[in-house]
């Protein structure tokens, strides 16, 4: 019982952190549209800074997942063995970001006429120097990852979170103090202020954990145990998550082809939705941990228990919040961005990739489920595959959609491929581990069937009917409407819910 408790009180605090941390990224948003809007200027400055954060991510994923996973399995054994095994990590991925950052600049214009083909030459050399300025981030953001993934292993998930309240202060904080005088340049600053101060400050939270231990002097960290067992781990997430910045990259490439605008309006639609994934990352996050941990101990009972309590929780929330992302897209765009240069033609570009994107909140939440569930278990070959799959789809769908549904034809198709991703992970999880049993989520599936249909019938009559001024009214009302009867549909499973 007080195991259930210490959880849940893990999980409320991190959602109050991350939702502190999404609601001050809006306002960082706000700000940034305001003073700069959507432009050509603003597209080539996010596209520059697009590819290197997706750089950041697929290294900052393959440390999260393979340090984690093998340091939760070292955890009880010598103090010594674990240190070094950390310092060897620090090591092996300084070594990939130096390589990365040579590649990086020295490949610069190849890969602006790659993910911008339409540009024009003046556009892609403005283009080139901005991908070979943010190159250098790479260093702190991998630090900061493996530093980050250090705390959650060791349950500080609030430490870690508070890095990105602190990231979006530090970008509002400098953009309102020199954006109109500086320029667009100021989101350069900024990038680099924070991911300084973000590396010393995680430094300093974990470093209690790398202990005082001598590394022998003839220690080969290459050759080491762990580090092959690492690597072994490396090699499917790097096809993986390389192949999703493969993606992200056709899907910069098909927009930058669209109007003047758009690049940035898909990035703002991205960032709405991402209030809701980083959430679903971060509840995963503490699910990947407590879960690893009663796979090392081969604990049966309280992990299918664990799983399944878990996708029912989190698709629970998510129903009435996928409705109503979709159904008034416009009016939250309108809310968060139509201010200053943002203008209404913006407004429906965003929202257009708003609502594609509103599709994939429940299958993305399941695909991370099970997939964390597979590297709790250090296998990495199936999520890999099912990655690749998926981005397949993606990527056909993508050019087919784009061609006549533009913005939201591109940010539909990232949905539909979460879909057949989730089905597949889903199916190879319980056709690989027998000892794994869905059954008790049959209960839930009426209640979800009637409370969302329930929901989707509300918030089309209040968006078609509800005459008030202000779009934060018209969708303060719907929410409440939609949610409260939402949950008196579903109350007798959430019920059921909060006692597991």
């Amino acid at each position: 019982m007080q195991e259930k408790r210490n959880i849940l009180k893990m999980t409320s605090l991190v959602m109050i952190v991350v939702i502190a941390a999404k609601a001050l990224g809006l306002i960082k948003q706000m700000v940034i549209s305001a003073t700069f809007g959507t432009s050509l200027e603003t597209d080539i400055i996010l596209l520059s800074q697009d590819f290197i954060s997706n750089i950041q991510y697929i290294l900052a994923q393959m440390i999260l997942t393979a340090f984690t996973a093998i340091y939760i399995h070292l955890k009880n054994e010598r103090l010594s063995t674990v240190n070094i095994f950390i310092r060897d990590v620090i090591k092996l991925f300084l070594l990939i970001g130096i390589i990365a950052i040579v590649f990086s600049i020295c490949l610069a214009s190849v890969i602006a006429k790659v993910i911008a083909p339409t540009y024009t030459t003046k556009n892609l050399l403005l283009l080139t120097n901005y991908l070979r300025i943010y190159a250098f981030t790479l260093i702190p953001s991998i630090l900061i990852a493996i530093f980050g993934a250090l705390l959650n292993a060791n349950d500080r998930y609030v430490v870690n979170e508070s890095s990105t309240l602190i990231q979006n202060l530090i970008i509002i904080v400098i953009v309102l103090i020199g954006g109109h005088s500086v320029g667009i340049n100021v989101l350069i600053y900024s990038t680099f202020a924070y991911s300084i101060f973000n590396m010393i400050y995680l430094g300093l939270m974990s470093k209690r954990y790398f202990g005082k231990v001598i590394i022998p002097k003839k220690n080969k960290w290459y050759q080491s145990k762990n580090i092959k067992s690492l690597l072994n781990m490396l090699g499917p997430l790097l096809i993986g998550y390389s192949m999703i910045f493969v993606n992200e990259q056709i899907d910069k490439m098909l927009v930058s082809g669209m109007k003047e605008g758009t690049v940035t309006a898909l990035s703002y639609g991205s960032s709405l939705s991402n209030l809701v994934t980083t959430l679903l990352v971060s509840v995963c996050t503490i699910f990947f941990t407590r879960i690893t941990t009663y796979i090392a101990t081969k604990d049966n009972k309280i992990i299918n228990s664990m799983l399944c309590n878990s996708v029912g929780m989190i698709l629970t929330v998510l129903i009435p919040v996928s409705i109503i992302t979709v159904v008034l897209a416009e009016d939250i765009v309108s809310i968060v961005f139509l201010r200053g240069a943002f203008n209404y033609e913006s407004v429906k570009m965003t929202a257009a990739a708003l609502m594609g994107y509103g599709f994939c909140f429940l299958p993305f939440a399941v695909k991370n489920i099970f997939s964390r569930f597979q590297y709790g278990n250090e296998t990495t070959k199936w999520p890999m595959i099912v990655s690749l799959i998926g981005i397949f789809i993606n990527i056909v769908l993508s050019i087919i959609l784009s061609s006549f549904l533009g913005v939201f034809g591109i940010t539909l198709a990232t949905s539909i491929s979460e879909v057949v991703s989730a089905v597949l992970i889903v199916f190879i999880t319980i056709r690989n581990y027998s000892s794994l049993s869905l059954h008790s989520l049959k209960n839930y599936i009426f209640c979800w069937i009637g409370g969302g249909a329930a929901c989707l019938f509300l918030c089309i009559i209040c968006k078609n009917y509800l005459r008030v001024s202000y779009s934060i009214i018209k969708v303060g009302i719907t929410a409440m409407i939609s949610f409260i009867v939402y949950c008196l549909i579903v109350f007798p499973k959430i019920k059921t819910i909060l006692k597991k």
